[in-house]
């Protein structure tokens, strides 16, 4: 397997790419410090998930939709995330959870 196709199977480099589109992007660099950088913030589980949030907040079913996974699963790794400060994470007009990716800036 080339480092092309590596990276394309890395859940990192996913979250990598997918950050850079946001508004505040995320740039590649030479060293490849930005996905040594997501290493250290998520884990595999969560670099996978990442890339099926939005900007702007959405219920647990829909993300589980989207990326395929149980509700179950899906909440308990939102909830890992949000507390660890990665993602954003409110109450909806329903007074249902809802969460949201977060930029960053570096």
């Amino acid at each position: 397997m080339g480092d092309s196709q590596l990276e394309k199977s890395n859940p990192y480099h996913k979250l990598a790419k997918y950050l850079d589109t946001l508004p505040a992007g995320y740039p590649t660099t030479t060293s490849g410090v930005e996905i040594e950088l997501l290493k250290k913030l998520f884990t595999e589980r969560e670099a996978v998930l990442a890339v099926h949030l939005r900007l702007l907040n959405e219920r647990i079913e829909v993300i589980a939709r989207r990326a395929g996974w149980s509700q179950e699963e899906t909440e308990s790794t939102l909830d890992q995330m949000a507390h660890k400060g990665l993602i954003a994470a409110g109450i909806g007009l329903d007074g249902s959870p809802q969460y949201a990716v977060s930029q960053f800036v570096i």
